[in-house]
């Protein structure tokens, strides 16, 4: 019986296509190699030119921590009542320690506030309307989203102001953590005012929370320990 024989190759490419592939591989190589060139002569120009450089300026966190204050005897003794804002009876607490403070040359200084959240209606809602004048004079807030943000934005703050005696106000299960990193962005910024801390009793937390703030603090000690904080 006469067999049939089927052709199972695949189709050959037809010769046409390969100067199409060469080229566009050609060209990709091209233009690779003109960016080879061009990042070697732009390294080889700044290093010809490297004293024309300027370096970027330096933070104002930089420039304060290599700024130095007066000794304690030359300053006008200013005080200051640091509040972190997070949680129930800190504000008013910070409220109630300056507007009582006997030291004419005090700051209250709230750090946390939300950014829609005016200063002015902070005291207001505290029923310390009165004092929106002293805004931007005695009274001052930042923006600062974490307790890490908190400690950076308060060290600056102290240091600017030469500030020597010092009120931190936060909650009792968050003045562990809290004091940690302040110190830690203190010692950063190497400035060492008198330390004073108020806790004020807060609502027992519940287990998750209280699991949540454990893991909090041993973490912070964690990274610290590591060099990253």
């Amino acid at each position: 019986m006469p067999t049939t024989a089927i052709d199972l190759s695949l189709p050959r490419v037809p010769p046409a296509s390969k100067p199409v592939r060469t080229s566009l591989r050609a060209r990709v190589g091209k233009l690779t190699r003109q960016f080879m060139m061009a990042s070697l002569l732009g390294g080889a120009a700044t290093c010809l030119h490297s004293d024309t450089i300027v370096d970027s300026p330096p933070t104002r966190f930089e420039t304060l921590a290599a700024a130095t204050c007066p000794p304690l005897s030359q300053q006008n003794s200013q005080a200051a009542y640091i509040v972190f804002t997070g949680g129930e009876g800190r504000v008013p607490t910070g409220l109630y320690l300056y507007t009582h403070s006997q030291n004419p040359n005090s700051f209250l200084y709230i750090s946390g506030v939300d950014r829609d959240v005016k200063l002015s209606n902070v005291l207001r809602a505290n029923s310390h309307g009165y004092l929106v004048p002293e805004i931007n004079r005695s009274i001052f807030n930042d923006h600062a989203g974490s307790t890490n943000a908190n400690a950076i934005q308060t060290a600056m703050f102290l240091k600017e102001h030469c500030i020597s005696n010092v009120t931190f106000i936060t909650s009792d299960y968050h003045m562990e953590r809290a004091r940690y990193v302040l110190q830690l962005a203190l010692n950063d910024i190497h400035y060492s005012p008198t330390m004073t801390y108020v806790s004020v009793e807060a609502p027992p937390l519940s287990f998750r929370e209280q699991l949540q703030e454990d893991v909090k603090t041993s973490a912070v000690r964690f990274f610290h320990a590591l060099g990253i904080l």
